[in-house]
């Protein structure tokens, strides 16, 4: 569903998707109340923000300076790849309601995703010279090799397989309806699998190379060999 060009109802200059228009409102609301002023949220829209009404908080400085912020692939991989695997085709006409679910949905994502950063710098306390070496030499390959830890990844896809197996069932007068699911216990593991984690790996990656001061190379293609 697009809106097109009217006034206000536009995002970068174009015709915004009604979830990219209802987004950026509802950000600029929260922007009012300092939320990206908390260094673990980040907008979708930072162009649009209007000042906070309350006055900055004195968080501690635990993130070096950076402006690693991949909301712009999120949305578009959340609407690509998330809606289609956890939602029925078709047209239910509940547009309002979805849309407060994608946001949701949406900056838990982000807050999920955007947690890397506090992953990248605990790690990079731990061992600094050689993650500045591997960036020097422009091996972002390197630095996510280093970063993975396939045992904990393990881990969290099958929790994640658990927990939507054990609520995500279709609850009846007589209990739990066995086999039915509202979504499909393995498309949201395969989402953790094939989009959070890798795009968690991709925050980190893209803040130690800031962090370091060096330049990260494109980062296309660098999970495609990962869980073979």
């Amino acid at each position: 569903m697009r809106l097109h060009r009217q006034g206000s109802n536009t995002v970068f200059d174009r015709d915004a998707t009604f979830v990219e228009y209802v987004l950026c409102e509802t950000e600029k609301v929260h922007a009012r109340v300092r939320r990206y002023m908390s260094p673990e949220e980040l907008p979708f829209f930072p162009g649009f923000l209007p000042a906070p009404l309350l006055p900055p908080l004195d968080f501690p400085q635990i993130l070096a300076p950076n402006s690693v912020n991949i909301n712009d692939t999120l949305l578009k991989r959340y609407v690509a790849e998330v809606v289609p695997a956890i939602c029925g085709a078709g047209d239910d006409e509940q547009h309002g309601s979805s849309v407060l679910c994608d946001i949701n949905a949406l900056q838990a994502l982000s807050r999920r995703v955007h947690f890397g950063k506090f992953v990248a710098e605990s790690k990079f306390q731990e061992d600094g010279d050689l993650y500045r070496n591997l960036c020097s030499e422009g091996n972002a390959r390197g630095v996510n090799e280093l970063l993975t830890n396939k045992a904990v990844e393990k881990k969290v896809i099958e929790r994640a397989l658990n927990k939507a197996t054990a609520y995500a069932q279709e609850i009846t007068w007589e209990g739990a309806a066995g086999s039915r699911f509202k979504v499909r216990p393995e498309a949201i593991s395969a989402i953790y699998k094939d989009i959070i984690i890798p795009l968690t790996k991709d925050v980190e990656i893209l803040y130690l190379f800031q962090r370091t001061g060096y330049t990260c190379p494109s980062l296309a293609g660098i999970h495609d060999s990962e869980g073979q």
